[in-house]
């Protein structure tokens, strides 16, 4: 047996037994050192589970540094094992599924991974019933090493949990697609007298494609996935989900691929339903339904929670912050100069109708009112305007944001730890030329591909030409006022510039994006990678130094731009509108001591290093041989 671990992680300096509201507690189970390979383990988790608002899993995998990671898109599972009943004096338990992750096509991506892995969320609190004392967790993933840890954040759930069942546990794709009707089945639950309110889990994965001429195929072909309770149809979506934005990219493979109901390289998708509703005589009944077809199997979990009544009349919680935001799982749309993206929760028994968002970027301080009606136990996506970026910063800044939700229906909110929560953000590079040129090889089949430069209305102001000729290369030159941009290409078919079967035999486009300076020289900006998927987006601005607060010209305009400013560890000088031999950088501290100093290249861009300064403000000064060229005051955080 596995010997037991324990952690405990405070983020305030306390005793457990006195934590207050919003502590947490970490559990260790299953390290990167335990290596590849299923595994079973037996760890000690909090003896007082029920005190803690919400329970979060994170699931963590790298390469193996020896191996690498596996080559295909497996799915592997993480369990519980709970006691289910008790006859004769002897138990018997069941499992619970926690997570299906899907593994992604591994050749390649210890790169991508890099040394601490990539890091999934999951809120797993419904099974705070039983995450408690001495628990069994199971690990079924043999393509990367995996790290997984259990979060136990202190407070007020929602809503307290009574059960959770497994209604169907069909795992290792066991139920055929012809025979799904026959195998989930019209289920009818008896509910005790304390289990007042109800929801469904539904974890189903579709695959093989058996007969893909006809399409029959559970994999990549639609279904239309039906939940009914008491003869009444719930929802109804097609199981089809798209892969292109997966954070984990590139992959190899067809990984950017649209699938049913999962991709490679994220967990599977796990659908919820509020039933309370449909609740009569203490008693719920409901089916799940899907398109017939003849073809391909489904691993099939579907779980039923019980709660009893929720806790508080009003209660509003932030889930996320998806933008601004430096989290791998949110890189596909971040940097961004767009507005600043969060998901909400009505965690309390009334209707959600208004709340006051108060946000910043460090401390630069803005507010917005939230309206609305938000129903008990769901969520949405709000969106907060941005600020003028100039103002905090400029291009390539970096810095923290924070958000903090308040006064839900005009009424302070009983769990104030919940209503907070902060990001690290970048924001996208700022040029101050107005010449670009995009470089474009299209590969087969260039109606299917194409670029596109949106300004911050949406409005396409530069695109690709009609009538491109495959193979060949086109260069496009035009020029940008003021404002914000973003440079997206786009390729129909998922299979971003490649074209072929996925050996590396195919066919291999371009698309560059480049600033165009006075004298011609091109400075690429942003290359697009070959296997995007569907679509990959640049993000920048175009101001000119003369309005800009983030740099400032010494007299004759001579443009030279810095970032990030504040600063850590490197400094960054674009040079590449400079001319001159003999360029050099020096930084002096506020008594005029020069604590730094390094030549200069011109026409590219200068990287220097100042892990060595202490936080403070500097002064940063570029020469030409002996004459001063620009000078521009510094703030450095190390």
């Amino acid at each position: 047996m596995r010997r037991l671990t324990f952690i405990f992680l405070f983020l305030c300096a306390v005793n457990t037994a006195f934590a207050s509201d919003g502590d947490t507690t970490v559990v260790q189970t299953f390290s990167f050192a335990d290596g590849r390979g299923s595994k079973t383990g037996k760890f000690l988790f909090p003896s007082n589970s029920n005190s803690y608002s919400k329970i979060l899993m994170l699931y963590t995998v790298k390469c193996d540094p020896s191996t690498g990671c596996g080559e295909w898109d497996w799915e592997h599972f993480t369990h519980i094992v709970v006691p289910k009943d008790t006859v004769e004096d002897s138990i018997t338990y069941d499992t619970l599924l926690l997570q299906c992750y899907v593994t992604p096509y591994g050749n390649g991506l210890s790169s991508v991974l890099g040394n601490n892995g990539f890091t999934y969320v999951s809120d797993v609190s419904d099974f705070v019933h039983f995450m408690h004392d001495s628990l069994t967790v199971i690990s079924t993933n043999d393509q990367e090493l995996v790290d997984i840890k259990f979060m136990f954040i202190e407070g007020t759930p929602a809503r307290n949990v009574i059960n959770v069942r497994n209604v169907w546990h069909k795992l290792g794709r066991q139920v055929s697609l012809s025979q799904f009707d026959n195998i989930i089945t019209d289920t009818t639950i008896s509910l005790s007298p304390d289990e007042k309110m109800v929801k469904v889990r539904a974890m189903l994965t579709g695959h093989g494609f058996n007969n893909p001429d006809n399409n029959n195929c559970a994999e990549f072909c639609d279904n239309i996935h039906t939940l009914k309770a008491n003869n009444q149809t719930v929802s109804s979506w097609n199981i089809i989900q798209p892969c292109y934005e997966t954070p984990l990219s590139p992959q190899n493979g067809t990984w950017a691929f649209a699938r049913a109901g999962w991709c490679p390289g994220m967990p599977a998708t796990t659908r919820e339903f509020e039933l309370t509703q449909y609740i009569n005589n203490n008693c719920i009944n409901f089916d799940y339904d899907i398109t017939a077809d003849p073809y391909g199997s489904y691993n099939v979990v579907i779980q039923l929670v019980t709660y009893d009544s929720i806790n508080q009349s009003t209660d509003v919680a932030l889930t996320d912050i998806l933008s601004p935001s430096t989290d791998p799982m949110n890189n596909r749309n971040n940097p961004t100069w767009k507005d600043a993206i969060i998901k909400m929760k009505n965690l309390g028994a009334n209707d959600l109708t208004s709340v006051d968002i108060h946000y910043r970027y460090d401390n630069h301080q803005y507010t917005y009112q939230w309206t609305g009606n938000l129903i008990p136990m769901q969520e949405i996506v709000v969106e907060l305007p941005h600020p003028n970026f100039d103002s905090i910063g400029g291009s390539n800044a970096t810095g923290d944001f924070y958000v903090e939700l308040l006064n839900p229906n005009g009424v302070t909110d009983p769990t104030p730890y919940n209503n907070h929560m902060n990001s690290s953000y970048k924001l996208p590079p700022l040029y101050n030329v107005y010449n670009y040129r995009v470089e474009y090889k299209s590969p087969v089949n260039p109606s299917r591909t194409y670029w596109r430069i949106y300004d911050s209305e949406n409005n396409i102001v530069v695109k690709s030409d009609n009538g491109m000729q495959a193979g060949q290369t086109y260069n496009k030159e035009f020029t940008l006022a003021d404002g914000c941009y973003m440079f997206e290409v786009t390729n129909l078919d998922g299979c971003g510039l490649y074209n072929g079967w996925y050996d590396g035999s195919g066919t291999y486009g371009v698309a560059r994006f480049q600033r165009v300076s006075s004298s011609g020289t091109n400075v690429t900006c942003h290359n697009t990678p070959i296997l995007f998927g569907e679509k990959d987006r640049f993000m920048f601005a175009v101001k000119s130094f003369s309005a800009s607060s983030i740099d400032e010209p010494s007299a004759d305009s001579v443009r030279i731009l810095m970032y990030a400013n504040p600063a850590s560890e490197k400094l960054n000088l674009d040079l590449t509108q400079i001319d001159g031999g003999k360029i050099s950088v020096i930084i002096y501290d506020n008594t005029g001591k020069q604590v730094a100093g390094q030549p200069l290249n011109a026409r590219q861009i200068n990287t220097i290093d100042i892990s060595n300064l202490p936080s403070g403000s500097y002064f940063v000064e570029v020469l030409d041989a002996d004459r001063k060229l620009w000078k521009h005051k510094l703030s450095v955080i190390n």
